[in-house]
């Protein structure tokens, strides 16, 4: 009996499909230009292409006096399941305007994580609702938390989305 070949992957186009799944968003290590703006220990890492832009903004603006990817460390307690969890915001900028310098803590996230889930309703499941919830209530804990960590230190908190990044 001859040997069976093994089974090759092919996809939609007839294509040889890769056995490792795509990545579904843009990620990766920034290479920083300006190294002394950059404050963080390890080399900054992307984890979608809203956050490389912004990244690419803070070297190369001169409103950004300094920057950090995903640091500080801010403790919040989750609202499902109540434990105590690590929140780390995507970054902390030092920015001025000539005159004036602050510091501002940035969380950059899809626009439609940004605002208050539907319902089920026509064209929606029960399962994707619950998780739409659920990340919603997550969010709210983690920005809640990072408010407060903000408003003691005299700093801004601002959510970004898509919009916010053109």
């Amino acid at each position: 009996m001859p040997k069976r070949r093994p089974r090759k992957y092919i996809g939609n186009n007839g294509r040889r499909k890769s056995k490792t799944p795509q990545r579904r968003w843009h990620q990766g290590v920034y290479e920083v230009r300006n190294k002394d703006k950059y404050k963080g220990i390890k080399a900054p890492y992307y984890r979608s292409s809203w956050e490389k832009k912004f990244m690419m903004w803070c070297d190369n603006t001169s409103e950004c006096l300094a920057w950090l990817s995903e640091d500080p460390k801010i403790k919040y307690r989750h609202p499902i399941n109540g434990r105590v969890w690590n929140y780390h915001p995507d970054f902390l900028v030092k920015l001025t305007n000539g005159t004036d310098v602050w510091y501002e803590m940035i969380e950059i996230k899809p626009y439609k994580q940004t605002i208050p889930p539907k319902a089920v309703g026509r064209g929606r499941s029960r399962k994707l609702v619950e998780s739409e919830q659920s990340t919603w209530a997550v969010n709210q804990a983690k920005w809640d938390a990072a408010r407060h960590f903000c408003k003691q230190r005299n700093w801004k908190f601002r959510i970004m989305t898509e919009k916010d990044l053109k």
